[in-house]
């Protein structure tokens, strides 16, 4: 699925991360955030907001790890933002010689809809180049402009108007490479606006249709009779806390309560943009029974540790689980673990009450009202 998110907004802290740091160290760590927050401020592009985000992250670790940094780190770290702001501040995307800015969705509408239309050879021409997606990303870069979104507000009109698109090309194109990924591309689609008739339908013709097809392979996560969606009973689970790797937490440790299992890493920027929504979320209803159990995976132990020690705290249930180990391919495979963030909500019965988009940026929070109002 596309990334529409406009920007990961610099994290607001609820533990302070510099307390414990001497204060030259603190200034540092601080001239870093300011400098983080003026370069993302003026832009739009995901990509490259989270391209800001990693090197800032990273950067903030090796101060926060040593204490015998000079001044001129921190000179380069603000020249390299400051210069790498203002080449791509205003970046361009040409298709046939067309220049559409980041911020022209009216231009790339009209690109979309007359001068590459979904019956245009050049989605033909982009899906062969390498990688399986050449096409599907050329169209989700355009899109990202066509139809800028907020994933915590996602406006349907829009992804109404994405989701014709995959259909049409599907229905106009000769290509059977190119129609597969398309339709997949609309079984994703489907599948996070909650449109459930249209993810049963549209997985059915690519199951037929292309049942050798590597999408199809990978639509199975989308299957209308997959383990996690609402009404299915949560699987049974025994994973390492992060704390204490001897230790285990289970469903038992969950009984009687309402809880939100998240996976997730440090690594993932759309699992960043959703901090503030968790911890809220966790703030409001820890003392109504309700709890939040996340897990790391393919991600350092390191990492996670420091992450809740320098961003956000994060004051709930973790498990951590070790990269490329058995007990990965495990969980990832019974819980169908396809991307990140994975998450969904289990009533105290352990039966799964909520998936994904409903729990995603304030829709979060909408759904946990809904459910605590009718205890």
């Amino acid at each position: 699925m596309l990334s529409t998110s406009p920007a990961v907004q610099p994290p607001n802290r609820h533990v302070a991360p510099h307390e414990a740091n001497p204060p030259e160290q603190g200034l540092k760590l601080r001239v870093v955030d300011n400098i983080y927050m003026l370069c993302c401020y003026r832009v739009n592009n995901i990509k490259l907001i989270l391209a800001y985000y990693y090197f800032y992250y990273s950067l903030k670790y090796v101060l926060t790890m040593s204490n015998h940094k000079s001044s001129f780190l921190i000179f380069t770290t603000l020249i390299f933002f400051l210069v790498f702001n203002s080449i791509h501040a205003q970046d361009t995307l040409t298709i046939k010689g067309i220049k559409i800015a980041d911020d022209d969705s009216l231009k790339a509408r009209y690109v979309l809809n007359n001068i590459i239309p979904p019956g245009s050879e050049f989605w033909i021409i982009q899906q062969q180049k390498p990688g399986n997606y050449a096409a599907s990303n050329m169209f989700s870069d355009i899109a990202e402009i066509a139809y800028p979104m907020d994933p915590s507000n996602i406006n349907p009109a829009y992804m109404d108007s994405i989701l014709t698109f995959y259909v049409q090309v599907y229905n106009q194109q000769s290509n059977e490479d190119l129609r597969a990924l398309f339709l997949y591309k609309a079984v994703q689609l489907s599948q996070l606006t909650g449109k459930k008739d249209l993810l049963t339908k549209y997985y059915s013709i690519l199951k037929s249709e292309f049942s050798d097809s590597q999408y199809t392979t990978r639509a199975s996560a989308y299957a209308p009779e997959r383990a996690i969606q609402e009404g299915k009973v949560v699987p049974n689970f025994s994973i390492p806390t992060l704390e204490d790797t001897t230790r285990s937490l289970t469903n038992v440790d969950f009984k009687n309560q309402i809880y939100l299992v998240d996976f997730w890493g440090t690594w993932c920027g759309p699992c960043i943009v959703e901090m503030p929504y968790l911890h809220e979320a966790f703030e409001k209803y820890q003392g109504k029974g309700f709890d939040i159990y996340s897990v790391a995976i393919h991600d350092k132990y390191n990492a996670v540790k420091n992450f809740r020690m320098n961003e956000w705290e994060m004051p709930w249930a973790h498990s951590f689980i070790e990269d490329d180990s058995v007990l990965e391919d495990n969980v990832v495979s019974k819980f169908e673990v396809h991307a990140v963030p994975k998450t969904f909500l289990v009533n105290k019965e352990g039966i799964i009450i909520a998936t994904d988009v409903d729990l995603r940026g304030e829709r979060l929070l909408n759904t946990l009202e809904k459910f605590f109002n009718k205890q």
